[in-house]
This record gives structure tokens, C-alpha cells and sequence, in this order.
């Protein structure tokens, strides 16, 4: 990835990769989006009369080798209104019950799950001549509820997929894959060890042979000759004893969605967290019609574009739409910060690309340079801003297995340090043990002095001069004192006023039970946070 927001963060990651996500293709049989055409293909299956019951032969006909197919093969065959569940959850349930982490290299039919849902569809109505003489039938596409059926399949080279086969006339299908089944199975075969985390992979043993795999991007004429496979194997009209398929249904394969990912592992989740953070609050600027034009390469500005903060899992998302495209980053797994591109409609302004599958790659390309100029966009977020911050917010825990504490500014003792340490006679020369002890008015013991500032020396906000006996503050060390010294002198002490801590005297001296002084307290408490939240 050749980006100046990976090259800036180059110490922080462990590796970065590209590759494509969910891919959505649509078969449809070549001629049949007009009711003349429809028409005409059932003629030319020797089907003279237009009548419901004759594409109801059909439907019949392709139900009866599924079940047939499945029986003999031992496939289980669900209805999925009696399990329930939306967005995805089709795929969770063949996860969790039917799939397993590395199958084999071996083709496999997984489950089959059915359903009902609303496609176009052929319906045939009749109507009475107006010389009364007969009756003519008419037929038209519309939307009405079909039996669909949901292949879920192991594929040797394209990993977990999905078949879906409507079962009446005019046979729309769709097939699902995704490419990060595509690298584990390559993975698998090169007995590359790895780890996967939502859809993700977080580690492997060889990252330069993963990149290798990972680049290889396929080609769409590669994946439609395994969709061919399958559909020669499930769509097929069972007559009699054998079950065939005139070359007049068969499908022709079109790109429908696309996503690409662009996908960085950070060594800390932490860090992550808080850069994630930084980005989101200044980043909003990106949904801008013409920044968004500027990250699609649109020659001409859209009319129509948003901006939304949604939630994937547990994690926040921002997403970009551009008509029916978008582009989104989100903190996925934790550890891993991911920028994905999706095509929905080709048709972007002043740019469109073809929706025959072996324009795929056409498709990625694009993409991945959308995701490399967003990458560009977030670049600008100094990573020195929180990088401390997140020192300061956790316990250190040292080679030798001690644990140092977080400093607390709840601790007059710890502040009280502080404010010495921005002192301007120790930023020359330092400062020592003893000349801080002479300057703090509670005059701790030399120890409680080393302890307090142990916890800055972990911190790199205290260092000492090499060849010599001083510690001296470090520019970050100053930044960050001076920013804690500011919040609390401005922020939490005002909030904090005289009459909040008259109030938590008299609950502390109140006579009464502990329960109900519990109560008071957390309604004092509840004061507290809204003032905070007028403040900020």
C-alpha cells in the first residue's frame, strides 16, 4: 500500500493488504426482461399454449431436481422462515452449523435453505374479446412473492459461496462469494498459517507470499466459469427419469456489486482506538460533494451525496454515499482499520463501466485507487497528538514484570509535581531528586518523590540526560503536563464548585441510611456529568 497515511504510520503497523470483499453477480437468461421475448422463449420450448400452468411445468420441473438432487446427495434442505433472522444472518447460521474452518480441497455442497421473497416474475392473465368470440391471454412481468432457493457451497478455489436460483420463470439468480475466502483457500493449499478475525486476517506466518496471494487479483471470467459449474449441477428440469436444460435458459453473468477493502493492522488496539477517534471528529468533511468527486474521480460534482456515522457490530463506522455508491472506514476487529469502496451502479458521473463479469478486474482497480485517495484524506492526523495519550491512560508493565501506575490528577501530590516540573530553572539544566524535594511544600520522602516520577519516566515525559545525575522534561512532556494542568485548573475544579462540595459534605454528615445516601450521591453525580456536557 503506497500511501503517505501508511507510510506515516509505518512503526505502528504490522502490515497492510487489498483485496476483494462481498461480490454479488446477477444471472439472467438473455431476452427475458420483455414479455414479447418471454413469450417467444416458450414457444421456442415447444410450449404452444400461454397459460400460468405451462410456466408452472417449469417450476414444477426444476423443484423436483433440487429436492431429487439433495436427497441423493444427503443435503439438508431448511425452510429459513421456521429459523428466522435478517442481514446476513443466513450466512451466520451455515457458519456456525454447517461450515467448518478448512473443509479440505474439495467441492462441497454445505445446506440448502428456501424462502419466499418478492422478484420479478412472469404471470399470465386472460381477457375476453371484445367481439366476444374467445378469450386471449396476456403475459406480464411483475413482483410477486417466488420460492427462492439459498446453495450455500464450498468451493475448492472460491472458499464459502452462495448460489441463489429463483424457481419461476424468468429464473433471476445471483451468486455471492467473497475474496477473503478466495486468499484462505490459496492459504490452505500453501499451508500458510494465519489468523482470521471478523471476516479479516489479522496475522500470518509469511506476509511476503500472502501479499503475494492477496495481489493476485482474479478475473471475473475465472469466477463465472465456477458459478457455470454449479448451475450445470442445480438448474436442471427434472422429466422423468433424467433431468436436462436447453441451451435457451441458459444464464449470462453480470457484475451487480462489488466491494473492494483496503485493510491496515496496527501492532496496538489502543492506539487504533484513539488514532479512530482523532480521525472521525475531523473527518466529516469528506462527505462534501466535491471531495467525494475528487475520491471517485466523478468528472462532473453529484447531485447527490450524504454523510452518516452507522454502527457495524460494536464498532462506529463513517460512510460516504455517492448516488448508489459509497465508501466507509471503520475500526474492524478492533486492531485493524478498514477503507472499502462498493459499486453498486457503474453509472457514476462522467464515468461508467460495463456490467459483464469479465470487466471485473476494471472494477477493482478503480476502487482501489478510491480507497488509496481516501487514505490520503485522513493522512493529515498527527499521530504525536494521542500516541502519548494512550501511555497515560493504561498500566505499564515492564520487561522485568513491574507494574507502574497510571498518573493521577486526582492526587494533590501528583499535580503538585507537575507544577514544579514546568519550573523554567530546571528546562537548562534539570533538575534532581533533592531540588524537587526542596521545592515541594508537603515535603515528601525521597521515595514517594522517585515513585510519583517513575510513572513520567515510563512515560518518556521525563528522561534523563545522558552521562549525569538530572532528569530533564521532554517536549512531549511539556505539551502534556501543560494540557492536564490546563483541563483541571479549567475544566474539572470550576465544575467541581463550592456548593457541589458543600453538597457532598452534607450527604457524607447526613444521618441516614447508606442506600439512601447512595442515591444522593449518584444524583449529584448525574449534576455533575450534564455540567460537563454544557462545558464541551
Amino acid at each position: 500500500m503506497k500511501n503517505s497515511f501508511y507510510q506515516q504510520l509505518s512503526d505502528h503497523i504490522s502490515f497492510g493488504y487489498s483485496c476483494f470483499d462481498r461480490l454479488v453477480f446477477n444471472g439472467h437468461i438473455l431476452g427475458t426482461y420483455k414479455e414479447a421475448n418471454v413469450v417467444q422463449l416458450l414457444r421456442n420450448l415447444n410450449f404452444k399454449k400461454l397459460s400460468n400452468g405451462v410456466i408452472r411445468v417449469l417450476t414444477d420441473q426444476l423443484n423436483e431436481h433440487i429436492n431429487d438432487f439433495a436427497d441423493k446427495q444427503n443435503i439438508p434442505v431448511l425452510w429459513w422462515d421456521y429459523i428466522g433472522g435478517t442481514n446476513g444472518a443466513k450466512k451466520d447460521y451455515v457458519l456456525a452449523n454447517y461450515y467448518k474452518q478448512n473443509p479440505g480441497n474439495v467441492d462441497k455442497v454445505l445446506c440448502i435453505l428456501t424462502t419466499k421473497e418478492y422478484v420479478k416474475s412472469s404471470s399470465v392473465r386472460e381477457f375476453e374479446r371484445k367481439d366476444k368470440s374467445g378469450k386471449y391471454s396476456r403475459l406480464y412481468i411483475v413482483k410477486k412473492p417466488v420460492k427462492q432457493y439459498y446453495i450455500y457451497l464450498h468451493d475448492k478455489d472460491l472458499g464459502l459461496c452462495c448460489l441463489k436460483i429463483s424457481s419461476y420463470l424468468p429464473f433471476p439468480c445471483k451468486f455471492y462469494c467473497n475474496g477473503h475466502y478466495m486468499i484462505q483457500r490459496e492459504l490452505d493449499k500453501q499451508g500458510i498459517q494465519y489468523k482470521m478475525k471478523d471476516n479479516s486476517f489479522t496475522s500470518v506466518s509469511d506476509i511476503n507470499a500472502f501479499l503475494k496471494i492477496a495481489n493476485n487479483v482474479p478475473e471475473g471470467d475465472w469466477i463465472v466459469n465456477h458459478i457455470d459449474r454449479w448451475m450445470e449441477m442445480f438448474f436442471r428440469f427434472r422429466k422423468q427419469e433424467r433431468s436436462t436444460c436447453s441451451k435457451l435458459l441458459n444464464h449470462r453473468w453480470f457484475i451487480n456489486q462489488t466491494e473492494v477493502c483496503s485493510n491496515v493492522i496496527f501492532k496496538s488496539a489502543v492506539f487504533l482506538q484513539d488514532l479512530f477517534r482523532h480521525i472521525l471528529a475531523e473527518q466529516h468533511v469528506i462527505g462534501y460533494p466535491d471531495n467525494l468527486g475528487a475520491i471517485f474521480e466523478a468528472k462532473r460534482i453529484p447531485k447527490k451525496s450524504s454523510t452518516k456515522l452507522i454502527r457495524i457490530g460494536t464498532q462506529a463506522c463513517i460512510k460516504h454515499w455517492l448516488n448508489k455508491n459509497s465508501i466507509k472506514m471503520y475500526n474492524k476487529s478492533g486492531c485493524l482499520l478498514r477503507v472499502e469502496t462498493t459499486i453498486n451502479s457503474p453509472g457514476l458521473p462522467g464515468r461508467k463501466f460495463k456490467k459483464a463479469a469479465w470487466y471485473l478486474q476494471a472494477y477493482y482497480w478503480y476502487s482501489f485507487a478510491c480507497n488509496n485517495r481516501y487514505f490520503e484524506t485522513i493522512s493529515k492526523v498527527d499521530p504525536e497528538l494521542f500516541s502519548t495519550m494512550d501511555l497515560l491512560n493504561q498500566t505499564i508493565i515492564t520487561s522485568s514484570g513491574r507494574r507502574i501506575a497510571v498518573p493521577d490528577l486526582r492526587n494533590d501530590s501528583q499535580v503538585e509535581l507537575l507544577r514544579v516540573l514546568l519550573r523554567p530553572k530546571y528546562l537548562t539544566f534539570g533538575f534532581r531528586t533533592k531540588d524537587l524535594a526542596g521545592d515541594l511544600k508537603q515535603n515528601p520522602k525521597t521515595s514517594k518523590i522517585r515513585y510519583e516520577l517513575s510513572k513520567l519516566i515510563a512515560r518518556k515525559l521525563v528522561k534523563k540526560i545522558q552521562g549525569s545525575n538530572y532528569y530533564v522534561v521532554t517536549k512531549e512532556g511539556w505539551n502534556w503536563i501543560w494540557l492536564m494542568l490546563f483541563q483541571k485548573d479549567y475544566l474539572v475544579n470550576p465544575l467541581l464548585s463550592v456548593t457541589f462540595k458543600e453538597e457532598i459534605s452534607k450527604i457524607r454528615d447526613h444521618d441516614t441510611k447508606k442506600a439512601t445516601r447512595i442515591k444522593e450521591l449518584n444524583l449529584l453525580l448525574t449534576e455533575i456529568r450534564r455540567d460537563f456536557r454544557i462545558v464541551a
